[in-house]
């Protein structure tokens, strides 16, 4: 009830969705707009501010790519056979979540020599066809190269961001086991963007499946676009509200 109770003395709310809304209004609370998520504009303003990255475009050449986000050690026991099955048709960037040394020797040792260092990607050659950056802060910018995502963390504590490469119009893969709490990846399995895989053979399956059908690929290209653009405006909307009182 003291909770209830402050809540009532809040002049308005601003919330993502209808669900939240009549949630407040079961306790009489009516002072509510749906304003929709403001990360969409976030993650937006921020694809659209990413900076270029030219040796990414030396290493991919004339190949597909995926990039591979925020993955943990759990990821990588269906990410590396499916690397090994694809290395001759695809490239590959990892960005671990954790640039722990161990971690980044461990892939290294089972992938072998097709691997490279972003730090030392001075060393690059035509062996290589997974480019490992072994620093942070730099995964927002990868997606716009790539033509498929993995997104990791969903085998263990949740999933990561799904909504950076969402913004570039691809398709989406994670694990299968944490996601179901993030709206986002729930509405993008419905509309045919985003796939969970339990193990390696569902995912090249479906990555078979984008292969084998272009329309496929196009559908979930043009699903994660549309998703991202329909949730626009979130900000603009509290700024707006707020912007009557302060001109008042």
């Amino acid at each position: 009830m003291l909770f209830r109770n402050a809540l009532k003395k809040i002049d308005h709310f601003f919330v993502q969705n209808h669900t939240s809304s009549e949630l407040l209004k079961t306790i009489g609370i009516t002072q509510v707009t749906i304003s929709g998520d403001t990360r969409f504009d976030r993650v937006n303003k921020i694809s659209e501010e990413s900076k270029e990255i030219k040796s990414i475009n030396e290493f991919k050449g004339r190949d597909r790519l995926w990039v591979i986000g925020s993955c943990w050690p759990e990821d990588f026991e269906i990410l590396i056979p499916f690397i090994l099955e694809n290395k001759q048709t695809l490239k590959f960037v990892i960005a671990p979540h954790e640039i722990d040394e161990g971690f980044l020797d461990k892939i290294e040792s089972e992938l072998a020599d097709i691997t490279v260092r972003y730090s030392e990607i001075n060393q690059l050659d035509e062996s290589h066809s997974v480019l490992i950056f072994d620093n942070v802060g730099m995964l927002s910018h990868l997606y716009k190269y790539g033509e498929f995502a993995y997104i990791g963390g969903a085998f263990g504590k949740g999933l990561h961001n799904i909504l950076e490469a969402a913004c570039q119009g691809i398709p989406i893969f994670f694990g299968s086991k944490n996601y179901k709490r993030f709206n986002e990846a729930i509405e993008l399995i419905e509309r045919g963007g985003a796939f969970p895989v339990d193990n390696y053979l569902e995912l090249q399956k479906n990555y078979e499946l984008m292969v084998s059908r272009p329309e496929n690929y196009g559908v979930a290209c043009a699903v994660t676009k549309k998703y991202v653009l329909e949730n626009l405006g979130a900000t603009q909307k509290v700024l707006n509200y707020v912007k009557k009182y302060i001109t008042a």
